[in-house]
């Protein structure tokens, strides 16, 4: 028995484009993963420009609130009130460090010009917790809380784009890897 080869037909517009589905060849395939490779690194500068200006703007404040003692939150939210602000130095160099240690994990290492390895973020999460923890256990008001709770909110931001950033680099190399050969297609 011999089969009739049926060549191959784009759905019309006009047509249910369900009902038939384009098969690509080998350079399509090629031309698809590069294209998503292209839009996938393009979006990761933009991610990554926009957690480092984050991050520099949060460290910033955090080297102001250094200096002044000033709850930078009293500038948005203006209380009548006055809080018993939780000063210690030392919190405040803590999330200064984390603060830098966020800028080398989303500083690309191929650029780094010295090797320093940064500690990870399961770390960064417990020590963005000390803050805000001591401020709940003193009593603090909630623009204190708020205040030290920045960190933690910064470096839950720069984890996620990361997690993000790692899923679409490996949706991209599972799908390199359905490359199929079609003949004739």
């Amino acid at each position: 028995m011999i089969r009739k080869r049926t060549t191959f037909k784009f759905a019309s517009e006009s047509e249910d484009a369900e009902d038939e589905q384009h098969i690509l060849d080998e350079q399509e395939q090629d031309e698809l993963i590069e294209k998503l490779k292209l839009q996938s690194r393009t979006q990761d500068k933009v991610y990554l420009y926009v957690i480092q200006a984050v991050i520099a703007l949060s460290g910033f404040l955090h080297v102001i609130y250094l200096k002044s003692h000033t709850n930078p939150l009293l500038a948005l939210f203006p209380i009548s009130q006055a809080d018993t602000p939780l000063r210690p130095t030392s919190l405040t160099i803590l999330a200064i460090f984390i603060h830098l240690n966020l800028s080398l994990l989303t500083y690309p290492n191929h650029l780094s010009p010295i090797n320093i390895t940064p500690l990870p973020y399961v770390y960064l999460f417990g020590l963005c917790a000390v803050a805000p923890g001591l401020s709940l256990l003193l009593g603090r008001g909630w623009l204190t809380i708020a205040w030290w709770s920045v960190t933690g909110g910064v470096v839950w931001l720069a984890h996620t784009v990361h997690q993000t950033t790692q899923r679409r680099e490996e949706s991209i190399a599972r799908l390199e890897g359905l490359r199929y050969v079609a003949p004739g297609a």
